[in-house]
């Protein structure tokens, strides 16, 4: 069992992490300033107090610190790694994972296009509706093969979806996105992958 000082710094580490994170969504921060990323050192600063923050509980509650500890470090290279920018952390295996079919048939999940198939050498920007500030939606219903959209209407086009900055800071969640192929929806990120075929 947790002492009480172990709870009471935790309470504090996450009345901090609202603060921090409600100042930094009224400035825009967290989407870059100006229309520009911001400078990498704050960004990494956020990220490792967002993930501390979550993790703090468990490494609290953990019978063995040190073997939290060395799984804290090895995922520590994968959660600094700015994958929401490139793009590059897209996995078959998260697309393919038979949670999607269950989602799917939960929410009942169908796209809906007047234009047939699309032309594969375009590009396209797609509104989804209705949809949350979480993208699970447009992952399960144009990213993964659940729906049976991409090959039905896509035809072969190089699909992302966009979710807001703050997806990309919680541990775990922000993995699966990005192996379903989402990336950050900061404007510049959004343009550079128009413009690089991301």
């Amino acid at each position: 069992m947790p002492s009480f000082t172990a709870l009471a710094v935790w309470l504090v580490m996450l009345a901090a992490f609202y603060m921090l994170s409600s100042f930094l969504e009224s400035r825009a921060a967290m989407r870059g300033s100006h229309r520009k990323p911001m400078p990498k050192w704050v960004d990494k600063s956020i990220r490792m107090f967002f993930l501390v923050t979550f993790v703090a509980p468990a490494y609290a509650l953990c019978p063995w610190p040190w073997v939290f500890a060395l799984g804290f470090l090895c995922y520590l290279p994968t959660y600094l790694d700015e994958g929401e920018k490139t793009g590059k952390r897209v996995s078959s295996i998260v697309r393919n994972l038979p949670v999607w079919r269950f989602v799917k048939w939960y929410f009942e999940m169908d796209i809906a296009t007047p234009h047939g198939k699309l032309d594969p050498t375009k590009k396209y920007i797609l509104g989804m509706h209705p949809h949350g500030f979480l993208p699970i939606a447009s992952m399960v219903s144009i990213l993964t093969d659940v729906c049976g959209v991409r090959e039905r209407y896509f035809n072969g086009v190089h699909l992302r979806s966009l979710a807001a900055s703050f997806c990309f800071y919680i541990p775990i969640y922000r993995d699966i996105i990005l192996g379903g192929g989402i990336i950050d929806a900061a404007r510049y990120n959004a343009r550079n992958a128009l413009e690089q075929g991301l």
